[in-house]
């Protein structure tokens, strides 16, 4: 017997199992332990949050918000919800969050998500794909370990930033720019 995807209602109806992470991708329940960040993971995690939120009260309101830990639903028909390290949501998706929403809709402007030395290459490889089949428009991963970020696109090529180099000039993100290196100070 074939089940039918799951909705999101029904995702966020299911019980609350502690010391789970769960997703829904493309209609299915996806669920592992949880991990504690480390240092080097966390320490990036803030440092990026600290750039992209100096850099956001800069811009013209009406302006995004970002999301640390946020579900987003990337994809609908299956439904598809990510826990993302780091979102920024756009205007639009901001103005129907309220106190009990319990998702941001639609693919954020930015997913960060921050490599812990626990991450599978193959859970890695999974994730990007489903962000680049979901249309999220830029995806940095962050790696603590080498001090990289490596930034996707839909329909382009990874391209790999180390500590000396700049991140600067995204379309989704106007006049954005820091180098690689405060991300891992």
């Amino acid at each position: 017997m074939t089940r039918a995807p799951m909705k999101s209602t029904q995702f966020f109806a299911l019980p609350h199992i502690g010391e789970m992470d769960r997703w829904l991708v493309r209609g299915v329940v996806r669920e592992e332990p949880s991990e504690w960040r480390a240092p080097c993971e966390s320490s990036a995690l803030m440092a990026a949050a600290g750039l992209l939120g100096n850099w956001l009260v800069t811009t013209r309101q009406p302006r995004g918000k970002l999301f640390c830990d946020g579900y987003f639903r990337i994809g609908r028909n299956p439904d598809t919800i990510v826990g993302i390290d780091l979102g920024l949501a756009s205007s639009q998706q901001r103005k129907p969050i309220h106190k009990k929403s319990v998702f941001i809709d639609g693919p954020p402007v930015i997913a960060i998500e921050v490599l812990s030395p626990y991450d599978k290459q193959k859970e890695i490889d999974e994730m990007i794909e489903e962000y680049a089949e979901c249309r999220v428009p830029l995806v940095w991963i962050v790696d603590p370990m080498d001090e990289t970020v490596t930034v996707y696109r839909p329909d382009a090529e990874p391209v790999l930033f180390n500590r000396t180099q700049k991140l600067a000039g995204f379309p989704e993100l106007p006049g954005f720019s820091c180098s690689v290196a405060e991300i891992f100070e």
